[in-house]
């Protein structure tokens, strides 16, 4: 494996989780910072490397009959969207 690949894989990371939803955590926010970058591991015939990363970051997580003052963002015929504020809709369910 090339010596910068460790260096490269924290800075893709934080594009693929940040705006995602965990049940465990929540919404995930944002992305503050890579605490710790594991060995990484080779897929076999394809080349591509895998990274376990841990990061600390900031998630939101409302819990079950939890009141939260929401704005509209737009209405259909089928649902609602709602959102904490402009331009960030929770999913319906």
């Amino acid at each position: 494996m090339h010596n910068s690949q460790p260096e490269r894989a924290p800075a893709l990371a934080p594009a693929q989780v940040e705006g995602t939803c965990n049940g465990e955590f929540g919404f995930i926010l944002g992305v503050l910072g890579i605490t710790d970058t594991g060995r990484g591991l080779l897929r076999e015939g394809t080349g591509a490397a895998v990274f376990n990363l841990k990061y600390s970051c900031i998630c939101f997580k409302p819990f079950k009959g939890e009141v939260m003052d929401v704005v509209v963002t737009s209405v259909n015929k089928a649902r609602r969207r709602r959102g904490p504020g402009p331009g960030r809709p929770l999913p319906d369910g």
